[in-house]
């Protein structure tokens, strides 16, 4: 699994945090010592466990996962620490498969370039009253783009 936690869809966070939660005191320390090693941090996390409705799992996740820790990291800590049933929850989600961009549908579609012209021309034809082109907004490679488009339709 080469995604990472923030990745994880919200109902696979939730029952991961829900197990998670529900550990001993001792066991939920041991699992965020090895996510978190600054101890004021730990604590701060810890703290608002006091705070209704707040999962202290989820601040953990969160925090992990703004320093792009994967979800195979997760899994084997989890593993690690003997934590098979919230291993299997994260297991039992498969991500979707990387799905294709939308430009390789299109082999001969031509990569954006600089924009083609300047903000000020664009100013100057407004003054003008002339409206502005759509096409004065894309890349120099769009009109090209646009004529082999209408070339395969006809």
């Amino acid at each position: 699994m080469a995604c990472y936690i923030y990745q994880l869809p919200s109902w696979v966070l939730d029952d991961l945090c829900r197990n998670i939660d529900t550990l001993s005191e001792w066991d939920w320390m041991q699992f965020a010592s090895y996510v978190i090693t600054d101890l004021t941090q730990l604590r701060k996390i810890k703290s608002m466990e006091r705070v209704q409705g707040v999962s202290i799992t989820r601040e953990l996740l969160w925090w992990w996962s703004m320093r792009q820790a994967t979800v195979q990291q997760l899994v084997d800590l989890l593993c690690h620490l003997e934590l098979y049933r919230a291993a299997q929850i994260v297991l039992s989600w498969k991500p979707a498969p990387d799905s294709l961009s939308p430009l390789s549908a299109f082999p001969e579609a031509v990569k954006p370039g600089p924009v083609a012209t300047s903000g000020r021309n664009l100013k100057d034809d407004q003054k003008k009253g002339q409206p502005v082109k759509p096409c004065s907004f894309l890349s120099s490679g769009a009109p090209l783009l646009l004529q082999k488009y209408k070339n395969k339709r006809v």
